[in-house]
């Protein structure tokens, strides 16, 4: 069965495809295929703390870890860890800060004090997840506050 179409010379394909022709996008950005983590919103925070550990966490409690990152976000010292560190290395004096944060405000809930203080799997779910909202915060434009994506 004969083709149908249409033979060019090369110097007649080659005009045609130059005024034809449309530039290529390429790629705008490039990095490296890293899963980056989700963000959780305080509230499943909280979730999560509920279901891992059969704590009953309520909204006061979300506004406790509320004021905890926010009194975070104010400190200096975390301010200038962020801007020179990964959150990797941040993570390590956050949860030093976290801990005196904690002791600070053991009035406010002392019983989620107790169960921070005595329970290193809690300690480690609320120091990372903390660490990186905070981190998020201090490390964004010129330390502006970024709020995780909900």
């Amino acid at each position: 069965m004969p083709t149908i179409g249409c033979r060019r010379s090369a110097k007649a394909r080659s005009t045609w495809l130059r005024g034809n022709a449309r530039p290529i996008d390429g790629p705008r950005e490039v990095g490296t295929a890293e899963n980056h983590e989700q963000y959780v919103t305080l509230s499943r925070l909280i979730d999560v703390i509920n279901e891992r550990f059969g704590a009953e966490l309520s909204e006061a409690d979300q506004l406790f870890f509320d004021q905890i990152a926010e009194a975070a976000s104010q400190n200096e010292s975390l301010r200038q860890a962020a801007e020179v560190n990964s959150l990797d290395k941040f993570q390590l004096v956050f949860r030093q800060v976290l801990e005196s944060l904690f002791i600070e405000r053991m009035e406010l809930n002392e019983e989620l004090f107790t169960d921070y203080m005595s329970k290193p799997d809690l300690q480690d779910v609320i120091s990372s997840w903390l660490g990186s909202q905070v981190y998020d915060r201090l490390s964004g434009p010129q330390g502006s506050i970024v709020y995780p994506k909900t």
